[in-house]
C-alpha cells in the first residue's frame, strides 16, 4: 500500500482492514456461523472500548469483523 493509499484509508470515517479495504458490501451473519480457526486473544482495553462504545449508544462506530469465507447452509 503506498502512502497515500494509508493516509487516505487512515482519514476516513469508514472502518477498514487488510480484507475489507476495497470491498464495500457488508453482510449479516450469525455468530453461531462464524468458526474462528486463530485462537483468540483477551485485550482488556480492546473490551473496556468496546463496552464503553456500546453503553454511549455509539454502536455504529464499532467496525464489522472481517469474514474471509462463508458458506450458507443451502449452498450446497
Amino acid at each position: 500500500m503506498s502512502s497515500s493509499q494509508t493516509s487516505s484509508a487512515c482519514s476516513s470515517n469508514e472502518p477498514s482492514s487488510i480484507h475489507s479495504a476495497s470491498i464495500e458490501e457488508i453482510y449479516d451473519i450469525p455468530m453461531k456461523d462464524i468458526n474462528r480457526p486463530l485462537p483468540s486473544v483477551l485485550d482488556e482495553n480492546k473490551v473496556q472500548s468496546l463496552m464503553e462504545t456500546i453503553q454511549t449508544m455509539e454502536s455504529n462506530r464499532v467496525p464489522p469483523i472481517d469474514v474471509l469465507w462463508y458458506e450458507a447452509t443451502n449452498s450446497g
